[in-house]
C-alpha cells in the first residue's frame, strides 16, 4: 500500500511541472538535398523561455535538416558552378512573451557557414530573430503551428545575408 501511494505521489509530481518536451513535426518544411549546400547536424532540442515551466521543442526531422531545406530553397537561384556552402553549429532558442496582447513567440536562429565560390573561401556567422503571434491550443501555446513558421522566416533572413556573401565571393 505504501508503494502504491509513493508511486501515485511521484506521478502527480511529474505531471505538475518539471521538464516538458514537445514533439513538433516538420515534414512540410524539409525537402530533398543538394550536394552543394549542407548543414551539419547539431543539437536537436530547442529551449523555450518565458514560461513558468521548462519546455523543450524536439522537431522531427531535425532543426538542422529544416534549416538546410529552407536555405536550399531560398538560395537555389544563387547556385553557380563550383559553389559549395557548408554550415554548422545551428543553434535555436525560442521565447514566449505573454505580457503583451496578443502574446508573441520569437525564435533566435544562428549558424556559421563557410562559402567556397570558385576557389575563393570565406566564413561568416549568421543570426536572425523573428516573432509571430502566439496561438493557443488545449495544451497551452501552439508550438506545432509556430515552430515551422519561425524556422522558415528566420532561415529566410539568414539566406538573404548568405546570398549577399555568396555574391561577394563570386566577384573575387
Amino acid at each position: 500500500m505504501k508503494y502504491l501511494l509513493a508511486a501515485s505521489g511521484m506521478l502527480l509530481l511529474t505531471a505538475c511541472g518539471g521538464n516538458t518536451r514537445v514533439p513538433v513535426q516538420m515534414d512540410n518544411v524539409v525537402a530533398a538535398n543538394a550536394p552543394w549546400l549542407t548543414v551539419e547536424e547539431s543539437r536537436n532540442v530547442v529551449p523555450v523561455s518565458g514560461l513558468e515551466r521548462s519546455v523543450k521543442i524536439e522537431p522531427t526531422p531535425t532543426i538542422s535538416g529544416a534549416v538546410e531545406a529552407q536555405l536550399r530553397q531560398q538560395l537555389k537561384s544563387k547556385y553557380s558552378t563550383d559553389l559549395i556552402v557548408r554550415c554548422r553549429d545551428v543553434e535555436a532558442s525560442m521565447a514566449v512573451d505573454t505580457d503583451q496582447a496578443p502574446g508573441t513567440i520569437s525564435m533566435q536562429l544562428a549558424t556559421s557557414c563557410r562559402i567556397n565560390a570558385r576557389g575563393s573561401e570565406s566564413s561568416h556567422n549568421y543570426r536572425a530573430r523573428e516573432s509571430v503571434p502566439a496561438t493557443s491550443n488545449t495544451d497551452g501555446v501552439n508550438y506545432q503551428a509556430a515552430f515551422p513558421q519561425l524556422v522558415a522566416i528566420t532561415s529566410k533572413e539568414i539566406a538573404g545575408n548568405l546570398a549577399t556573401d555568396i555574391a561577394a565571393s563570386n566577384k573575387r
